[in-house]
């Protein structure tokens, strides 16, 4: 991982509390994070693991309808609605990884069966 990603950043990225992300480390690896430490991989991946199925998306129907939508006069950005697309970009993101997993479950699986 290039890029180090503290404590207080995921949790404002999830828009949870800092005490939710270290309880969660705590949890799984055995160990306290302080709010501006960095998390290791792996230590990244079980948090937005656990996060992404707490808050998985059922469909993305109404996503997908909106950009058939005739555009509009774009109007300002209001700080809640960039929050709101930072929040859904890291959605997709933890969808994506979550895919790539079952990806390769599914590889496997085939490579055992042959």
């Amino acid at each position: 991982m290039d890029k180090k990603y503290r404590v207080n950043e995921l949790a404002k990225d999830l828009n949870i509390s800092v005490s939710e992300i270290t309880d969660v480390v705590q949890e799984y690896f055995g160990v306290q994070k302080k709010s501006q430490a960095s998390l290791s991989e792996d230590e990244l991946s079980v948090v937005l693991e656990k996060y992404s199925q707490s808050n998985q998306v059922k469909n993305f129907n109404s996503y997908f309808a909106s950009a058939s939508k005739p555009k509009t006069e774009k109007k300002e950005e209001k700080p809640a609605e960039s929050e709101e697309m930072s929040q859904l970009f890291v959605k997709v993101a933890l969808l994506e990884k979550q895919l790539a997993a079952c990806n390769q479950t599914l590889k496997e699986i085939k490579e055992l069966m042959e």
